[in-house]
């Protein structure tokens, strides 16, 4: 018996990708889990649902899933992409620096550029590719590294773990955008990294037919962060896009 279950295997990347659990309408028995296309939730339900601005069954779903194939403890799911960035760049106060790839989604750069460094945000960019940058880290002093590998549009490939080891070592949180990848190729928490970022419109769905994001982490304060720049800028997805993203 003993050799049988060590021979049993894993689930792998397709079998997570098309599990989830919890379908919040067991008394129904519905094999697929419905869209709750609701706004508000009747009050005391055991699921501690109330608003859908902060927390919806299928958001739950979704994130359970992408939890199990990025190896991650906690997820929060974004209207899109960038609402995912959004999220974390809401959470720096003026003063702050992020120290970002020299290459970076166009997006991504104008987010930083024309919204956030006018509420004095500074944004200091790098080129990770180049050894001797990653062991200068400490001489920029950032508040939050933010990097892309491979990177949007040349499709630069740092090496995550190298930076987040330095990075580690200084405290300094390490956000990847692991859209390209997504964990598929590589798991950016299991090289070191704080949060892992993925915008859900892309290869991850592969439909080109939903706007979406998601932001991963093991870290419980940055969990509730996310949580609370869902909440609170009204950043969440649609159930409805949620729910037929996660049927696809």
């Amino acid at each position: 018996m003993g050799n049988k279950e060590n021979n049993i295997k894993k689930p792998g990347f397709k079998t997570l990708s098309i599990h989830h659990g919890e379908t919040f309408a067991e008394e129904t028995g519905c094999v697929m889990p419905p869209i709750f296309s609701t706004s508000t939730f009747k009050h005391g339900n055991k699921d501690n649902f109330d608003y859908t601005r902060s927390g919806n069954p299928n958001f739950r779903i979704l994130e359970s899933v992408l939890k199990s194939i990025e190896d991650s403890k906690y997820c929060t799911v974004f209207g899109s992409g960038i609402s995912a960035v959004t999220a974390i760049s809401s959470t720096l106060k003026s003063g702050d620096k992020i120290l970002c790839e020299s290459n970076l989604y166009g997006c991504t750069v104008r987010m930083f550029e024309k919204v956030f460094k006018k509420f004095g945000l500074e944004v200091l960019y790098t080129d990770f590719t180049n050894e001797n940058n990653i062991k200068k880290i400490s001489y920029f002093e950032p508040t939050l590294i933010w990097l892309e590998s491979p990177t949007n549009p040349l499709l630069k490939v740092l090496d995550i773990k190298a930076i987040c080891d330095e990075a580690n070592k200084l405290e300094i949180p390490v956000v990847v955008d692991n859209t390209f990848s997504t964990a598929l190729i590589q798991k950016p928490l299991d090289l070191g990294a704080t949060l892992s970022v993925l915008s859900t419109t892309k290869f991850i769905n592969g439909h080109s037919d939903a706007l979406g994001g998601a932001v991963l982490t093991n870290n419980e304060e940055w969990n509730s962060k996310m949580l609370f720049s869902q909440k609170a800028l009204g950043l969440q997805p649609s159930p409805l896009i949620v729910g037929s993203l996660r049927e696809e």
